[in-house]
């Protein structure tokens, strides 16, 4: 990924942060339902691939933040893998 294109990780969830390369990976809670099963995905991307804590926005949404650039690619699949109700 070392040619990012920003408006497409953008589309997939994925927002630039302040920090180089750090991305914030946003979910979304469809009326801010989360199964356990999803919970402990989340939990694994936040505290393998991101600094070991979430985000829960005021619109009931969950944000993933310090994500590094070269790892979003399995980040992705992983929560693929394990989310797709999210």
């Amino acid at each position: 990924m070392a040619d990012a294109n920003f408006k497409e990780l953008k589309k997939g969830g994925f927002m630039k942060q302040k920090q180089k390369d750090r991305f914030s990976m946003r979910l979304k809670a469809i009326g801010g339902r989360v199964t356990i099963q999803q919970l402990e995905t989340i939990r694994h991307v936040a505290g393998t691939y991101g600094h070991g804590y979430i985000h829960l926005t005021s619109r009931q949404g969950i944000e993933i933040p310090f994500i590094a650039l070269e790892d979003i690619d399995t980040v992705k699949k992983r929560s693929e893998e394990h989310t797709s109700e999210l």
